[in-house]
């Protein structure tokens, strides 16, 4: 067997300070952070109960790698900000000379503390401000390609080539430091290169024999005691680079984390969706109402609401998102894990239908057979291996707020990419409906930072 040579690297520690009055704001860099491989500090999610908070923040920022410290307009109003910037400064002054420790981050057009101003900030309010953040970081952590975003790392000797696994966990953040995974490696013949544990969350895999030919097209899978496996096929390499691999285990006995899915929080963060779920009630406290009976009844179909409408908000037509043309949710005992229904504007089927010609969207053959009473369905094909479909009963009709409405099924189609595809252990062998919200989450996790899809950000975590 073929010598592969294994690295490991930790994740770079980006201690995040803010406001309270920015928290939403950061709750979102925090997770996007964490998605790119980092491993970010934010109060709420790393103190425990009883523990002392100013101790907690001192310790944070000593041993973090890069403190991040956020300011809006808000900062002149934040006391216990300027106390974290009292601590951040002490640690920047015993910092090597040279060494990215401190990046004050605007949130929005705002005045930077005169304290922050020797610093070069970021403005993560403009376009290629996130892309420049990004940049310093991986220049900090000394992650190769870091000074060209997006351009891959360079590999050894042109007969072989790397591969690089990076490995999150259900909340989209690294996994623990020093957690041994077992990582499996065959190549086009299904011949294995390799088998062996190695400690993530980030794995090295360097000296990938090349051949040339349809062998250098891998399968890898990675798993975790007490987490289903998870894998990525075709990696196809090259000479002269190396191939980045995204991969998420999730636990075997995993819940939902609706922390950031709270109803007091879903109206700034998720303001589309605040209003689908009001209508059709008679008030906001009625409507809050059978939102908290379904998050706290049935958490698992909360996911699958979430998960379709984290999809539906990238997916855009000429009239606007997918997410516009639906006007209302069917509450009742239909809303499950595997599907629910609603109300959508007629309008949306011809829309569909013209991204079926365009390769966006598949007519489902058959329909009426595997939906009763169905006219049309189409399914999804950008969407990796939890794709959209989506069944109309335009015998079901109605009129909302004046738009001609039809009865619409929203569930999950697992079709195989025959291109590329993310796989876990769960998952059946055959085209069938994904019953469950936690495979769909992370397969369309793995798909987006994979296959390039659009952003999957639904305001969950799976724990």
């Amino acid at each position: 067997m073929p010598r592969v040579e294994v690295e490991s690297r930790k994740p770079l520690h980006v201690f995040l300070g803010h406001a309270s009055d920015d928290k939403p704001a950061v709750r979102k860099l925090y997770v996007d952070l964490g998605s790119a491989g980092f491993d970010p500090w934010l109060d709420e999610e790393k103190i425990l109960p009883g523990q002392d908070w100013d101790r907690e923040i001192r310790n944070a920022v000593r041993t973090s790698d890069v403190v991040l410290v956020c300011v809006s307009k808000s900062i002149n109003r934040a006391g216990y900000l300027q106390r974290e910037i009292r601590v951040v400064l002490d640690a920047a002054d015993e910092q090597p000379e040279g060494v990215i420790f401190l990046i004050p981050v605007r949130l929005e057009e705002c005045d930077v503390p005169d304290r922050l101003r020797r610093w070069q900030w970021v403005n993560l309010f403009e376009e290629n401000g996130y892309g420049k953040l990004l940049r310093a970081l991986r220049t900090r952590a000394g992650l190769p390609g870091a000074a060209v975003s997006g351009q891959p790392p360079q590999a050894g000797p042109s007969d072989t080539a790397s591969i690089q696994i990076h490995l999150f966990d259900g909340g989209g953040r690294p996994l623990a430091d020093g957690s041994q995974v077992l990582v499996r490696l065959f190549d086009g013949l299904q011949r294995q290169v390799l088998s062996g544990f190695y400690p993530g969350p980030s794995i090295l895999l360097a000296g990938v024999p090349r051949f040339n030919n349809y062998r250098d097209h891998y399968s890898l899978i990675a798993g975790l005691n007490g987490y289903r496996n998870a894998g990525f096929t075709p990696l196809i390499v090259r000479g002269g680079e190396a191939v980045s691999i995204f991969l998420m285990l999730v636990p075997e006995n995993a819940g939902f984390d609706f922390r950031a899915a709270r109803w007091s929080d879903i109206r700034s963060t998720t303001p589309s969706f605040f209003w689908l779920v009001c209508h059709g009630c008679t008030d906001r406290g009625a409507a809050q109402d059978r939102y908290q009976q379904l998050l706290e009844g049935q958490p698992a179909a909360l996911a699958h609401l979430l998960n379709s409408f984290a999809i539906m908000t990238n997916l855009n037509f000429p009239g606007g998102s997918l997410v516009a043309y639906v006007k209302e949710l069917v509450w009742d005992d239909t809303m499950q894990p595997a599907h629910y229904f609603a109300y959508a504007d007629t309008g949306l089927i011809q829309q569909i239908e013209q991204a079926v010609d365009q390769g966006a969207f598949a007519t489902q053959i058959g329909a009426e057979f595997f939906h009763p009473g169905a006219s049309r369905s189409f399914r999804e094909t950008r969407g990796g291996e939890a794709s959209l479909l989506l069944t109309f009963y335009e015998d079901d009709s109605q009129v909302i707020d004046g738009i001609d409405c039809a009865r619409m099924q929203v569930e999950f189609d697992y079709s195989r990419d025959l291109s590329a595809h993310a796989l876990l252990e769960v998952m059946p062998s055959q085209t069938a409906v994904v019953a469950d919200p936690r495979s769909v989450y992370a397969l369309r996790w793995m798909a987006w930072r994979n296959l390039g899809a659009p952003a999957f950000e639904p305001p969950y975590a799976i724990r």
